[in-house]
């Protein structure tokens, strides 16, 4: 297993290699530049520092009476976009060359040099791993993609290989194409910054406009040869990392992933837009799960070993939204069918393995979603415009349930509302978010989230963002969306960053 994975480590490096050298030799190429064009460029990214607070107590217990700075993160990210303007004939075109970098320092580990001293620096025998050099430094090219279009009589499409971030659906209950990366943060964050992109291929196809009047039809494609799974904190002995030493886990443990290197992902994607008002897309992907499934060794030399296995599995889904405009109204939905999602279950005896325990379950799985979002005047809040107003309803189902066996809760369902509105002039941008998981069809009372924050830009490109997220409610449950590791633990971030 270890030569294999370093094996597909040097591998991706030659990817890289030929990605570039792909990229010079079609610039180098005898093809027909555009008339009285010239290849554009186009850069632009941002630095920031971040430091981010945390109430080992949480504020239900106490308001910022254990507070420990977890971490003191400065990034450059940085877009680089080329339209190189080479045509071949009519309508093809080799558009774009598109790469993304992120580089990151995280100097918590060198102000807290007792706090963090005793996590594994190098990580274990996998690639997938990490180890505390993961998380104190970053040197990623993230993305790395060239695209080349079709717009002519046939309609209009384009293929894009390279390492990449597709996103298929409105929330990660259907969008499970790139794995989640928790490695260094889970909250206050882009969305696509806590994703880990991936090497794939994507070819889009879109029909005539002309074919069906007020219908377009757009099919996507992708094919996926590089299996990640979802990446935590260092899971080491000393489970010391930031990111994972508030849910609780036991240290002297020995953590291995077991990723299934060798098999593939691939999809489709075929939406259809109605008009002017109505989209609905179907979505069928064959998915190596991002979370794992469980299980102890017993036997394993050196004491005890928790596996983490990764399952092929199918996931089904559709996702839609319809404009009202006599109310300014947008409402999106969403649902999505998960087979073999590992869910959590009481331990117990394997009868296919001696000396090894069973400690998830794989159920096929539903998840809804319902998003109503418009924007109101609410000139008691703010004068200089109007305030956008989000609510969302989320639902969970396990099907196939056993409550003798699982952990968890038969259902969830979440309910949330989002505001957001300016101030001065709209250089201040304040948020408030607060969702309610109620106990339905689970034991426990409600439990809660709540943030609040506002971002402030000083010029167009200097700006500053404070952040404060709670858990409160019912800490004794175990079954609450919310549970009681996170209620013991809430955050404050200030961000001071630079875009161009």
């Amino acid at each position: 297993m270890e030569h294999t994975q370093r094996k597909r480590g040097r591998i991706e490096a030659w990817l890289y290699v030929l990605l570039l050298s792909a990229m010079l030799g079609l610039f180098a190429a005898e093809v027909k530049a555009e008339d009285n064009d010239k290849a554009t460029v186009v850069f632009h990214g941002f630095f920031e520092s971040n430091l981010v607070l945390r109430d080992e107590n949480g504020y239900q217990n106490g308001f910022m009476d254990r507070l420990k700075a977890i971490q003191q993160r400065n990034t450059l990210k940085f877009d680089v976009d080329v339209d190189p303007k080479i045509k071949w004939g009519e309508c093809i075109r080799f558009s774009t060359v598109h790469l993304t970098y992120r580089g990151a320092y995280d100097s918590i580990f060198d102000l807290r040099p007792g706090a963090y001293g005793h996590i594994n620096e190098k990580g274990g025998p996998t690639r997938f791993d990490l180890g505390k050099q993961d998380i104190r430094f970053e040197n990623d090219l993230r993305e790395a993609t060239m695209t080349f279009s079709y717009d002519g009589p046939l309609g209009s499409a384009f293929f894009r290989p390279g390492r990449q971030l597709v996103s298929w659906g409105y929330t990660n209950s259907l969008d499970q194409i790139n794995p989640s990366d928790s490695s260094f943060q889970m909250f206050f964050l882009n969305p696509d910054d806590l994703k880990i992109p991936t090497w794939m291929g994507r070819l889009n196809y879109s029909l005539p406009p002309q074919m069906f009047k007020d219908v377009q039809v757009n099919i996507d494609l992708l094919y996926i040869p590089d299996i990640r799974p979802g990446r935590m904190a260092p899971m080491d002995k000393s489970m010391e990392a930031p990111y994972i030493s508030f849910l609780g886990i036991p240290p002297g443990g020995t953590y291995r992933q077991d990723v299934p290197t060798d098999e593939k992902e691939y999809g489709i994607k075929v939406s259809t837009d109605l008009g002017h008002s109505f989209s609905i897309s179907f979505i069928y992907f064959r998915d190596v799960t991002n979370a794992s499934f469980t299980n102890v060794d017993l036997l394993g030399s050196g004491g005890p070993v928790v596996r983490m296995s990764y399952i092929p599995r199918n996931i089904y889904g559709v996702f839609f939204n319809y404009y009202v405009g006599r109310w300014d109204l947008m409402i999106e939905g969403e649902w999505a069918r998960r087979d073999d999602e590992p869910q959590g279950a009481k331990m117990r005896p394997d009868p296919g393995r001696p000396g090894t325990l069973l400690g998830s379950s794989l159920n096929a799985t539903d998840y809804f979603n319902v998003t109503l979002s418009t924007p109101i005047w609410m000139r008691w809040l703010t004068k200089s415009g109007q305030t956008s107003v989000r609510l969302t309803w989320d639902h969970k189902d396990v099907r196939s349930y056993d409550g003798a066996l699982l952990t968890g809760p038969r259902s969830t369902d979440i309910f949330a509302v989002v505001l957001s509105w300016p101030w001065l002039k709209g250089r201040m941008s304040p948020m408030i978010y607060f969702a309610a998981n109620p106990p339905m069809n689970r034991t426990g009372n409600f439990t809660y989230m709540f943030r609040t924050g506002a971002t402030y830009n000083f010029t167009p490109s200097w700006y500053t963002n404070v952040s404060i997220q709670a858990f409160f409610g019912d800490k004794n449950t175990v079954q609450g969306t919310y549970s009681r590791a996170l209620i013991q633990t809430s955050e404050m971030t200030a961000k001071l960053g630079y875009q161009w």
